[in-house]
């Protein structure tokens, strides 16, 4: 057998496993961040619970200066905003928000699947542990999967940053 037809095999085989295995891998993720913040929920709840003031904490603006946010209703369930820029679209929506709890949302990136995510609050000590969840699917063939496994590393980063800098935010106003 020429060497040409083993390594053409061996493709085959190597292709045949990554098809193979993405039918097996779950194709859902979750990401997960945390913070504790010198602070009690509600004054944190003034900057998380109300889209006006995400812009005072958010790096999104930083990180593409072509962004362009519109809040269409900046507080409660149901709050929402949209944007669009250079790094795409979307949108977001509360479904639920309260002082003491944070905020559970969904978010819809460039007409992807909705993502479901939360920024809770919980007491610890004289401070407030802040975290941060995304779960999602992604619904592309073959390919999806490994894309799931993927993502804590791809938002896992941008949510510890956008946290660290609510912290800043919250702790510098008090």
């Amino acid at each position: 057998m020429s060497k040409i037809r083993i390594a053409v095999y061996a493709i085959y085989v190597f292709v045949g496993l990554i098809v193979g295995f993405s039918f097996i891998l779950p194709n859902n993720y979750s990401v997960y961040r945390g913070v504790i913040v010198d602070a009690q929920p509600n004054e944190i709840h003034e900057y998380v619970g109300n889209l006006d003031n995400w812009s005072d904490w958010t790096l999104w603006q930083q990180q593409d200066p072509s962004l362009k946010i519109a809040v269409l209703k900046p507080t409660g369930v149901g709050a929402n905003q949209r944007w669009g820029g250079d790094s795409g679209t979307g949108s977001l929506t509360f479904i639920r928000e309260d002082t003491w709890y944070g905020v559970d949302y969904d978010l819809i990136v460039d007409n992807n699947p909705p993502m479901r995510a939360s920024i809770l609050y919980s007491l610890d000590g004289n401070m407030t542990r802040v975290e941060w969840f995304m779960r999602g699917k992604v619904n592309i063939p073959i390919a999806g999967p490994y894309m799931a496994l993927m993502m804590d590393g791809m938002l896992g980063s941008m949510l510890q940053d956008n946290l660290d800098n609510l912290k800043r935010v919250v702790e510098s106003a008090n």
